[in-house]
């Protein structure tokens, strides 16, 4: 599974126009994910703000697991997917353990 190529599209934000696809393998693409965004405001800051506020506070760059074609963001632009996007809030000792091996580099 590390050495498959898969087909990643990467954006300045999530509202971007020029898309750029990207031929990463899995170990690539973790890596580009591991340097973590940090904002300014506290998390008590965050909680009291409105959605639209968050939404452009987490706005940041961003990435399609395929390929999207047409330079927008759209279901119908995505030529292809090369991963499963799968977020979870909060997880238990028992996911975590769960999924290790599957996110292990």
């Amino acid at each position: 599974m590390h050495d498959i190529e898969l087909d990643i599209s990467f954006g300045k934000h999530r509202a971007d126009t020029n898309w750029k696809p990207e031929y990463l393998t899995w170990v690539e693409f973790v890596d580009r994910l591991r340097e973590v965004r940090r904002t300014s405001e506290t998390m008590a800051q965050y909680n009291k703000m409105h959605n639209i506020d968050r939404g452009k506070i987490k706005d940041g760059p961003a990435f399609v697991g395929g390929l999207v074609r047409g330079c927008r963001r759209k279901k119908e632009n995505v030529d292809t997917r090369s991963l499963i996007h799968w977020t979870s809030i909060m997880p238990t000792r028992t996911f975590c353990s769960l999924w290790s091996s599957c996110l292990v580099v």
